[in-house]
């Protein structure tokens, strides 16, 4: 795969320094985000012999980079592996820095918690918010609570249902996490902190069965709550989040266990051609 994505400003044998363990192409085509075990994902722009590697190195994480998952719009990337964190990364920004590091199954820690400047600060005081789950008292919500750290790697992070939810990958639990997701169009501070305190955990699942999920799948293009999994004790399961739960399990799908697993994406493009062809013809 290295040889044929052409990595640098220069010539190079290959975009990382390591084996790459996921390639992701951009929904809008221009782009290809790689994850390697050197603990850096990478944001190529294509054709990449046109550009000569041009793009973004993201540099948050500590461990070996399990995955990478674009939203709709592939202004937006999810990035996770074995140092038990995701980060979520804006394509505006480059790789400097993550919009927000997630590791704790219980979301992200509120607003005090998270260092901030003089004026956000100030503008955080004369704030209130009308969302009910924002505080903004100091040390108050799930600030003063015990947050857990994610009791194993996280093998796949995923944007889901339009990109207004992200699904995560943790041992045998699968997380669904909300995380303000109509705030990214703003660049300001405070709606930054508020931000951070968005990410929260809605619902956990674990697989009675396997040991671990070691992938999810689903179709972000449309509002569906459809999921699949697959599991380590070789078996395929489909969820859905309308009635949260699972509705059907798929024993010795393979005959070893399923690395990965894809569903066909739709796009709301494609929804609206097929109706206007039915329409036409009707």
């Amino acid at each position: 795969v290295g040889s044929e994505m052409c990595i640098r400003d220069r010539p190079a044998p290959g975009a990382h320094n390591a084996a790459i363990k996921m390639c992701a192409y951009s929904p809008c085509g221009g782009y290809i985000a790689t994850a390697a075990v050197d603990q850096t994902a990478r944001v190529l722009r294509l054709p990449v012999q046109k550009h000569r590697g041009a793009g973004h190195t993201l540099l948050a994480h500590t461990a070996p980079v399990w995955c990478t998952s674009w939203s709709n719009d592939s202004k937006y990337l999810l990035t996770a592996g074995d140092d038990r964190r995701v980060c979520l990364w804006s394509m505006a920004r480059g790789g400097s820095d993550p919009l927000f590091s997630l590791r704790h199954l219980e979301g992200l820690p509120a607003p005090s918690a998270a260092p901030a400047s003089a004026k956000a600060t100030a503008l955080l005081q004369g704030y209130r918010p009308r969302h009910r789950r924002v505080s903004t008292a100091p040390g108050a919500g799930r600030a003063s609570a015990v947050m857990t750290p994610f009791p194993n790697i996280v093998r796949r992070a995923v944007f889901t249902y339009c990109d207004q939810f992200i699904v995560v990958c943790v041992g045998n639990s699968l997380c669904l996490y909300s995380y303000g997701a109509q705030q990214f169009r703003s660049k300001n501070e405070l709606d930054n902190l508020r931000r951070r305190s968005m990410c929260k955990l809605v619902r956990r699942w674990r697989a009675a069965t396997a040991q671990s999920i070691l992938d999810v799948a689903g179709n972000n293009g449309v509002l569906s709550p459809v999921l699949l999994t697959a599991n380590s004790n070789r078996s395929v399961t489909v969820w859905d989040l309308a009635i949260e739960k699972p509705v059907l399990h798929i024993n010795h799908a393979h005959s070893r266990p399923a690395q990965r697993i894809v569903l066909p994406q739709v796009r709301r493009c494609a929804q609206i051609s097929a109706l206007f062809i039915v329409l036409v013809r009707t």
